[in-house]
């Protein structure tokens, strides 16, 4: 007995001792219950996991056979052929319970020395599996989540800026648009306010249906109701043969977008509010009643809380339209947002008119010390205008007419010391640019900038770069 428990002793240490590495204590740290045998069967190492599971102590285990401590356990099978047993799940009637486990033979020098089992009750591995499903359907929640919001956001990148007020504008807008709630965007003329609740809607459940705009400033009082709600046949002098649907039936299932809400006179005010209380619209000249289902997101430049003080508009409808407010800031506010921008609107009127341009430095510059009272929307026209008197490659303060924007003069300093130097410079990186992004290529650099070939080398020369 004492010479068999020596030999598998040293069967021990030569198992469990890797470049003088205490293996034993890697095995004793796992969770799945590990025992080693040798070729008689002798059972050589057991770790705690393997006392836990079988709830025996070491010692009762330790220099045994496998044979007496548990008869039908698959170890021995694997000793007697030889071969591994891979993920084998079956019912123990040693244990009394189903287990999951892994034997492997152990040879050295091409002879069986023993084997190794790793395994573990079928009831650890079932909660093992479900923490697994568990974690797992929290990552397919959580790319779900950020796919959906990746798909909102990409509706609202036409609202070019990164300044907090914006953000926090375009966060709030993507958060509502998939509700129903009724929608009142606020701001100045040209902030943007109609391609914020596009976005909305096309964030919304309701993008496959229409979006209808009606500006309630640009339509004549007379004609408002008849467009907002339809006619019938003889409803009014010169109504069409047949009658007309209402932007409000056309907008069924979709949004109806009431742009300039703050300039509808106090009747239409009151008709509009039977429709947001009741769904619920009757074209003129008709006693029947049409349901509609239209989501309304309305906007204004005006004061509507001044309006209501002041007898112009219902305090009623106010409170239905302003159920889920947003205010979009005007460009004075966000001018961080001021470069972005006139890099988007280069890049689109570039395109359009088929140049080649860059900004100077004192553009940037100039156009940030503008009040911008038209907002986003003159800026955009101002930048047009501005591609389209440039012939050269580099867009000047001069190309703008910035008479109505209140931007104050540049000093004699900038205009007469430093703008020559400075558009060189800008002239210079254009050229490197040119020649980096075309690898070298003059022939595609000279199209890139758009200029002849003469003047090309001339630059090349003069920047020392020929």
């Amino acid at each position: 007995m004492e010479a068999a428990k020596l030999e598998a002793d040293n069967l021990k240490n030569q198992l469990l001792t890797l470049a003088g590495i205490p293996f034993d204590q890697v095995l004793s740290s796992i969770n799945d219950g590990v025992v080693v045998v040798d070729r008689a069967g002798t059972i050589v190492f057991v770790n705690p996991s393997y006392s836990r599971i079988l709830k025996m102590p070491p010692e009762y285990a330790l220099g045994r056979n496998m044979q007496e401590v548990t008869p039908n356990a698959h170890t021995l099978r694997v000793l007697h052929t030889g071969k591994p047993l891979l993920y084998d799940s079956h019912y123990s009637h040693d244990l009394g319970f189903d287990v999951v486990m892994s034997a492997t033979p152990i040879f050295q020098d091409g002879v069986l020395v023993g084997a190794v089992t790793v395994f573990r009750p079928a009831e650890e591995m079932i909660e093992l599996y479900s923490a697994y499903r568990r974690a797992h359907g929290l990552v397919d929640y959580y790319q779900e989540l950020l796919v959906q919001e990746k798909t909102l956001f990409r509706f609202f990148e036409k609202i070019v800026g990164h300044s907090g007020n914006l953000v926090h504008a375009v966060k709030m807008a993507a958060r509502v648009a998939g509700t129903d709630a009724t929608v009142l965007v606020t701001g100045e003329n040209g902030v943007g306010k109609d391609i914020l609740a596009e976005a909305i809607h096309q964030s919304s459940g309701r993008r496959e249906k229409s979006f209808i705009v009606v500006n309630c400033a640009a339509i004549p009082e007379a004609l408002l109701e008849s467009e907002l709600f339809g006619f019938e046949q003889g409803a009014f002098t010169g109504a069409a043969r047949g009658g007309r649907l209402g932007r409000f039936e056309l907008a069924d299932g979709g949004t109806m977008f009431l742009d300039e809400i703050g300039d509808m006179s106090l009747p239409m005010q009151a008709k509009l509010l039977r429709v947001l209380q009741n769904k619920e619209i009757q074209r003129v000249g008709s006693n029947r009643v049409v349901h509609v289902d239209a989501r309304v997101i309305a906007a204004t430049n005006r004061d509507l809380d001044k309006m209501v003080r002041d007898g112009q508009f219902r305090e009623d409808l106010l409170y239905r339209l302003n159920v889920f407010p947003i205010a979009i800031p005007p460009l004075r506010e966000r001018k961080s947002d001021i470069p972005r921008l006139v890099k988007h609107f280069l890049d689109e009127y570039c395109g359009k008119y088929g140049k080649s341009l860059i900004t100077a430095p004192e553009t940037f510059e100039t156009l940030n010390r503008c009040d911008w009272p038209g907002n986003v929307r003159q800026l955009r026209n101002a930048m047009e205008r501005a591609v389209i008197l440039c012939d050269g490659t580099i867009l000047l303060p001069q190309h703008f007419d910035l008479s109505e924007v209140h931007a104050p003069p540049l000093s004699e300093v900038v205009l007469q010391n430093n703008l020559k130097g400075q558009v060189r410079q800008v002239e210079r990186r254009a050229y490197e640019d040119a020649l980096l992004s075309s690898e070298g290529n003059k022939s595609r650099a000279i199209q890139k900038l758009g200029v002849s070939r003469r003047t090309f080398y001339k630059r090349l020369r003069e920047f020392n770069m020929a």
